[in-house]
């Protein structure tokens, strides 16, 4: 309101002041409302001309007056001292004006000056003469701006005048219910505005899933929104102006909530300010809720009692996802302590095969050496047959030394330390003579082997000794898994951008369900699949590995009692190296004896 009396009073002293500006700038005096009649009257034989300028002066500024009706008369001043002459113009003068509509005579020069107030008194007296010397011109248009009434000396506004009031008024009374209306229209919009803003309060606040309620200085319910409705089953209840002690009488069955509504509400009055507190629920599905709960107490400015507000967030999520949180950071210790466990392991294990391999190499010398000795005759065989006894014994050893040897090699790849060191090799060259490097093996088992290619010379980047060992190993599998009077194929294809090295049996096959574990530590197809050749589980493992290390994949297809075919996958890329490309006359036989150790025939 206060702002609105400003605006009234800003408007009304506009108005006075643009109408004290109106009226000092155009109020005259008024006759009546005609126009006023002055004459200017010179002579023109005797003017000269400056006299011309200056009658012309005057006479332009007359005619700038809005309320003068100007009449010119010329006398010749040679004939002016003529009676004849000056009847005549009497005469003439008698018939054109009337003294009571002439106002004003304006004489230009002495001359007609002295003829008028000699001559023309007698019926123009009434009307002032005035003789305009140049000096007066000014003088005499301003005061020609105003309209003199002879009868009374009044002071009145003419009818244009009273008529340009009357619009300019009009026009201010436009303009100030413009603006009375502009103001009417800006207050409904904010007006409307805030009934919109506080539908979209109320919106929001039953579209939140938090509990929100409003109760006054008794306790009494105000406002609820949806979700604290729902939560206590509120929907079809009157529970506005109702106490939480009233509400007990409709919902017993949330009795002992309620309850804690009533003693949380004392505990934020009390502390007069916020209460903020974790509280349990049962909703009305049985179901437990955890809630964080503020209360806020609001007060007078007598401090005496207003209202609260009540602000409930579900976070039983939040608590079950902190448990959970407690019990991953409890599995991860775990984690890390079977990790580090493990570690242990694994380096006892590491330690252990060192040890053992020594005194093993140690054993596998001696045997050779028994053995030369029985060949050269340093040592006679007395019918104990102790030369096939030394071959068990190799055989064993063979068996034990190709464990540690995969231990250690397990070890060192968990630990980082074991890598691939690539060269240019003819992949065709070295797979074939690693193939038939076995095939004295194979046929003492009863089985064929066959290599096929459909590539004579294919240079790729891999780590000889691994493929080597790769394909040792998985031949060794092929041949302990495959009867007498089987087959075993290995083939090789080049597509280009890969080559696939396949290594097909017709062996016992692996079950669908143990396809997958066979590359994992220690995983085993069936140890009842053959019993006389149980391994550790670490062969395919290592295998894996090797491969993976060069970029390769492998994978197997296999039905029971068809057989089994492992496929290597390796990249055709090349390595920047110097010398020339590498391929191999013959594989070790130490590790194709470490490799078949199982296989060896006593």
């Amino acid at each position: 309101m206060g702002d609105k009396r400003d605006l009234c009073k800003k408007i009304f002293t506009l108005i006075i002041l643009l109408l004290g500006i109106f009226f000092y700038n155009d109020i005259c005096f008024s006759a009546d409302e005609e126009k006023r009649q002055v004459l200017l009257i010179g002579s023109y034989s005797s003017i000269n001309e400056a006299k011309k300028e200056n009658f012309q002066e005057i006479k332009s500024q007359i005619e700038k007056n809005h309320n003068c009706y100007l009449v010119t008369e010329y006398l010749d001043s040679n004939k002016i001292n003529d009676n004849k002459y000056a009847e005549q113009v009497i005469e003439d003068y008698k018939k054109k004006y009337n003294e009571d509509n002439l106002y004003l005579i304006v004489a230009h020069d002495s001359n007609s000056f002295n003829f008028i107030n000699k001559y023309g008194l007698e019926f123009l007296g009434k009307a002032p003469l005035i003789l305009s010397n140049g000096a007066n011109n000014q003088a005499i248009c301003k005061m020609l701006k105003n309209t003199y009434r002879k009868e009374r000396n009044l002071f009145l506004i003419p009818k244009k005048h009273i008529l340009n009031l009357a619009i300019f008024v009009v026009s201010m009374l436009i303009i100030i219910i413009l603006m009375l209306l502009n103001n009417i229209e800006k207050r409904k919009t904010t007006e409307k505005l805030l009934r919109e803003n506080e539908d979209q309060i109320k919106n929001i606040i039953n579209a939140t899933p938090d509990i929100i309620c409003f109760k006054d200085k008794n306790g009494k319910y105000i406002k609820a929104n949806e979700a604290h409705r729902k939560f206590l089953n509120l929907e079809n209840v009157d529970y506005i102006g109702k106490s939480d002690e009233e509400l007990l009488k409709i919902k017993s069955n949330f009795k002992e909530d309620i309850y804690r509504f009533i003693e949380t509400d004392k505990k934020a009055w009390g502390k007069k300010g916020v209460w903020r507190g974790e509280e349990k629920f049962i909703d009305r599905d049985g179901i437990c809720k955890v809630f964080d709960v503020i209360k806020v107490p609001i007060y007078n400015e007598d401090g005496s009692r207003k209202a609260m507000g009540v602000i409930g967030r579900d976070i039983t999520e939040r608590k079950i996802n902190e448990e959970l949180k407690k019990e991953a950071d409890e599995n991860v210790r775990l984690l890390e302590k079977a990790k580090e466990s493990d570690k242990l392991k694994t380096e006892f294990f590491a330690n252990v095969s060192h040890e053992l391999r020594t005194p093993l190499n140690i054993m596998l010398s001696s045997f050779q050496l028994i053995e030369l000795y029985i060949d050269n005759g340093s040592i006679v065989d007395n019918g104990v047959d102790l030369k096939t006894r030394i071959k068990v014994l190799k055989k064993n050893s063979l068996r034990l030394l190709k464990l540690i040897n995969n231990i250690i090699d397990i070890t060192k790849i968990d630990s980082g330390f074991y890598e691939a060191y690539l060269k240019n090799c003819n992949i065709v060259n070295l797979v074939e003579e690693t193939t038939l490097s076995v095939a004295e093996y194979m046929e003492s088992n009863g089985i064929d082997l066959v290599f096929d290619t459909d590539v004579e010379e294919r240079v790729i980047a891999c780590d000889p000794e691994k493929m080597e060992r790769i394909m040792l190993n998985l031949l060794s599998n092929a041949t302990k898994f495959t009867p007498s009077g089987g087959r075993v194929d290995v083939n090789l294809l080049d597509k280009k951008n890969s080559i696939i090295i396949s290594v097909k049996d017709t062996g016992i096959g692996i079950p669908k369900d143990k396809q997958q574990i066979i590359f994992e530590r220690f995983g085993q197809a069936s140890k009842d699949t053959n019993a006389n050749y149980e391994g550790s589980g670490i062969g395919l493992s290592l295998v894996k590995s090797l491969i993976e290390m060069q970029h390769g994949t492998i994978k197997v297809k296999s039905e029971c009692g068809s057989g089994s075919e492992f496929i290597i996958e390796l990249p055709c890329r090349i390595i920047n190296e110097q010398g020339n490309i590498e391929n191999i006359d013959e594989v070790d036989k130490e590790m194709i004896g470490v490799e078949f150790s199982d296989l060896l025939t006593t």
